[in-house]
């Protein structure tokens, strides 16, 4: 992230001057949007009915999506239904079998998906 502020619309000029308060305020959102191990057990513990299982955590009847940051780009793990939380690293298991490993810091979201007649709708 660059630590320069444009000059054109607070001056009308057309410099880049650096500005300490934007850099510090940008630092500031990024940090509070990190993923914690914490906060993630939490969230899979609270919305998908989690139960831990040694290292692991399997959902419930529910499944989950992770939204994962890789740089500029992001990527989707779909129908998780067990995550191994272990220091900083994240292993997604997906119904299919698949596994995922994922820094934990770099999990942008998760999206829970209940079924239906669990939601009362069927």
């Amino acid at each position: 992230m660059s630590a320069a502020v444009s000059a054109a619309g607070v001056f009308g000029g057309g410099a880049t001057l650096p500005h300490p308060v934007a850099t510090a305020n940008c630092r500031a959102l990024y940090d509070a949007s990190t993923m914690t191990t914490t906060a993630l057990e939490k969230l899979l513990v609270d919305h998908a009915s989690a139960k831990r299982d040694g290292a692991r955590l399997k959902l419930g009847d529910v499944k989950a999506t992770f939204f994962v940051r890789i740089g500029s780009q992001s990527m989707t793990v779909d129908r998780v239904v067990s995550v191994e939380l272990e220091g900083d690293l994240t292993t997604l298991i997906s119904a299919r079998g698949d596994i995922t490993a994922v820094a934990t810091t770099d999990v942008a979201a998760v999206k829970f998906e209940v079924p239906k007649k669990a939601a009362g709708l069927l």
